[in-house]
């Protein structure tokens, strides 16, 4: 069900006042029935502005490979959260969070017959003493249910008449995820353990100690199961933002786009027995702060050049966390910000002939020293060049 109602149009600060409601009932063969809905408030006080607001309950089903992925070997190696260096490093700024993983990595040692304390000066000091990867699985999860996110977003819309071409649009917005399908890291699993008050349910099932005193790896990790799961919550909010300028100088268009995401947090809340209990997310890898991109194209005639700019925010290196990896290994774990630079062009040469090419990473930067290919691709600056011939 959709209605679009005009409460009022064309009249002194109301040239737009229309408000729009949505519903939609699902049934689905995996997870039953759903509703999820919306309502929307447009309002353009001039031509030239217009402010728009949605609240609305959504509702997302998992999908096929959530489901029903089948299993697939692979190799870990998170950090043990239960290292006394791991357990010192939170302990700087959250001594109760320490002592919680302390005590409930005490509980997961003595099951397997380990004692994680000195003898003699009787202080916790086990030591990770594993010094390779080891084996799980990856698969999907069959128990899986829907997420549902209740979403906030308040924004405007301005074209100026002055400056024909141009268009600007600011959106903030605010979304909570009750039962976050999350297709949970190595690292998550592990941590997301131990941190609570009591050992948490989701994820220390779906890993396992070496529990043989004469192996060098005694109480090292042996097994983990790396799945998607239902998280309690995942709360963010933040800033989307573009501003697009297309205009013409004699028979030469020119065209700029700048558009970004600005994100103040992104917290996880793994523990359904605590929701007080919070994994912040932002500023790790591959979840910057700021992010955006900036497009610049020049057309004239039959050429067309575009110019391509990708920006991340500073952000912290693969498989560490940022709670503790300032205290464990300073700042140059945290790599600084990154431009990335692409370079196309396209010559329509006749009606059936096209060249193409152009120049990929033009500052040929790296990947960070714990990825392959992220944020840059391993092949560095890539030239390309193409024709394209239609008969």
């Amino acid at each position: 069900f959709e209605a679009s109602v005009p409460l009022l149009t064309d009249r002194p600060v109301f040239q737009e006042l229309t408000l729009e409601a949505a519903a939609r009932f699902s049934d689905y063969s995996s997870i039953g029935q759903t509703t999820t809905w919306k309502t929307n408030l447009i309002w353009a006080p001039v031509n030239s502005l217009a402010f728009r607001g949605t609240y609305s309950e959504a509702v997302r089903a998992p999908n096929i490979t959530e489901l029903f992925g089948p299993e697939v070997g692979l190799n870990f190696r998170p950090v043990d959260p239960c290292d006394a260096a791991q357990i010192n490093a939170i302990a700087v700024d959250d001594p109760t969070r320490a002592a919680n993983i302390q005590a409930n990595c005490v509980l997961d040692f003595q099951s397997i017959g380990l004692d994680p304390f000195d003898p003699v000066t009787g202080a916790y000091n086990f030591a990770d003493p594993l010094s390779a990867s080891f084996g799980g699985v990856v698969s999907g999860n069959q128990e899986l249910q829907e997420e549902t996110a209740e979403t906030l977003t308040v924004g405007l819309v301005f074209q100026p008449d002055f400056i024909e071409g141009f268009s600007l649009t600011v959106d903030y917005w605010d979304i909570s995820i009750d039962d976050a399908i999350e297709a949970v890291s190595s690292q998550n699993i592990v941590d997301g353990c131990y941190v609570g008050s009591i050992p948490n349910p989701n994820f220390c099932p779906l890993f396992s100690r070496n529990a043989d005193p004469a192996s060098a790896q005694f109480g090292g990790f042996i097994f983990l199961r790396q799945t998607t799961i239902n998280f309690a919550k995942v709360e963010s909010s933040g800033v989307d933002f573009s501003a697009n300028y297309s205009f013409e100088v004699g028979n030469h268009g020119f065209d700029v786009t700048v558009q970004g995401t600005s994100v103040s947090e992104l917290d996880f809340f793994q523990n359904p027995l605590d929701l007080t209990e919070v994994n912040p997310e932002l500023g790790e890898v591959n979840r910057p702060e700021l992010a955006g991109n900036i497009f610049l194209n020049w057309s004239w005639n039959d050429l067309q050049v575009g110019w391509q700019t990708q920006y991340m925010d500073e952000q912290l290196v693969s498989f560490l966390e940022i709670e503790t990896a300032r205290t464990l290994y300073g700042p140059s774990v945290f790599m600084d910000d990154t431009w990335i630079h692409d370079i196309n062009a396209r010559w329509n040469v006749t009606d059936e002939l096209m060249i193409y090419g152009g120049i990929k990473n033009v500052s040929d930067e790296k990947p960070f020293i714990t990825d392959n290919a992220f944020p840059a691709s391993p092949r560095g600056r890539f030239f390309f060049v193409g024709l394209d011939f239609q008969m």
